[in-house]
């Protein structure tokens, strides 16, 4: 199928036929240990919302901890669910988004500081696989350099506000040169700053090189989607370890 967008229902002839039954069950068991684990945390029964409060402590953790549950639940019906689109991939990066937010707000210690580091990675890693997973669907050709720029330029943006956030709160009293922060691991840049380009040279340019025009075009958005699964699937590991 060479179009964009197309959907239907198929029974298979060797893979086995997943039901809406069956995947509702997958979403909801991989997504029970994070919920059980929210509710049995042992959070202060004071439930005073006031603005001093939620900026410190544990009336702020149990926020940012909430938020972080929403994104893994959502991201568990991404993965189980039994038709999305990768559009639907987006909707992880916004409760990931604004937990990073208030945690910035409480920063204290080298292991809030550690904290911040890994969940602004995983930020950063999961918001750029999201957005490049929908940039098939500006697939003409002049839209081409407007899709390039909003992907480096959001990456670029995004990585050095945290890396600044990361790094600021290492300084003692404020005062100090800003700290060197690692925010991606090795395989997690690796997939960004390799594979992405990559794919992206073959998906535009490489593919009609090697097998000429009109000839599989199926491919490229086989191979984009195959690698930004990949992605999102070790986002998914990573939150369920």
């Amino acid at each position: 199928m060479a179009g964009h967008g197309g959907t239907g229902e198929q029974t298979h002839a060797v893979l086995p036929t997943v039901t809406p039954a069956i995947a509702l069950s997958l979403a909801l068991v991989s997504a029970a240990p994070a919920v059980v684990e929210h509710s049995r945390t042992p959070w202060p029964r004071d439930r005073s919302t006031s603005l001093a409060q939620l900026r410190r402590g544990w009336q702020l953790q149990r926020h940012v901890h909430l938020l972080r549950l929403t994104a893994h639940v959502t991201l568990c019906a991404f993965m189980f669910g039994w038709h999305v689109h990768e559009k639907a991939s987006l909707m992880v990066t916004v409760p990931l988004a604004l937990a990073l937010a208030l945690d910035n707000s409480n920063l204290a210690g080298e292991e809030g500081r550690r904290r911040f580091v890994f969940h602004a990675g995983e930020y950063v890693f999961v918001a750029t696989v999201a957005n490049y997973a929908v940039s098939p669907l500006l697939f003409q050709p002049r839209e081409w350099p407007i899709k390039a720029l909003v992907q480096v330029i959001g990456v670029v943006v995004t990585r050095g506000t945290l890396r600044v956030a990361a790094g600021a709160c290492g300084r003692k009293n404020g005062k100090g040169p800003l700290e060197p922060v690692v925010i991606l691991g090795r395989l997690q840049w690796a997939y960004l700053a390799l594979g992405l380009p990559a794919l992206e040279w073959y998906a535009t340019w490489g593919h009609a090189w090697v097998f000429g025009a009109g000839r599989f075009e199926f491919l490229p958005l086989m191979l984009t989607s195959t690698y930004c699964a990949a992605g999102v699937l070790f986002a998914y590991v990573v939150q369920a370890a």
